[in-house]
């Protein structure tokens, strides 16, 4: 027992990246980013706080690659476009800071959102089928808009990497 717990503060490897030890902060929402999805200095903080309390790697909360139709709540972090990657810049070089590595979790909610949650919109999905949980009917998307979110995926991931993020 006491070699396993000493094994969880050692460093390791995540594909080429060295972390400082195996704890991961998992993804939580927190409800802190701006209304727009923005990164505001209460989201810096609790990210900071956990990398100062010695975590090794933190995944974020989603964040959205299609504001507002893929926002699974109606405070979502984006990375839609170029002018939310200076925030995640102050985000990731506030964790950088204490040595932690930082992923970001990108997404698209697809049918797991609510039209409340996306302005009014309906939720879309490969197919006309409710999510069993939220029970709200999407539209089927079709080929091209599949084609066009994956692309956003794409173009978010990019702005990832420009904001300093560690991993996808």
């Amino acid at each position: 027992m006491g070699m396993s717990k000493m094994k969880m503060f050692e460093s390791a490897h995540l594909g080429p990246l060295q972390v400082k030890n195996r704890l991961v902060l998992v993804p939580v929402t927190t409800c802190l980013a701006s209304e727009t999805g923005g990164v505001t200095q209460p989201l810096i903080d609790y990210y900071a706080e956990r990398a100062k309390g010695g975590v090794g790697t933190i995944i974020t909360e989603v964040t959205c690659v299609d504001y507002p139709l893929g926002v699974t709540a109606s405070i979502n972090l984006t990375l839609h476009d170029n002018s939310y990657v200076g925030g995640h810049n102050f985000l990731t070089e506030a964790v950088h800071t204490y040595g932690t590595k930082i992923f970001c979790q990108l997404e698209h909610a697809g049918r797991q959102t609510t039209p409340s949650s996306i302005k009014g919109l309906q939720p879309v999905a490969p197919s006309a089928i409710p999510c069993k949980f939220l029970n709200v009917m999407p539209r089927e998307l079709t080929t091209l808009e599949v084609e066009e979110i994956v692309q956003k995926f794409i173009e978010a991931a990019g702005r990832a990497k420009t904001a300093g993020y560690d991993g996808i």
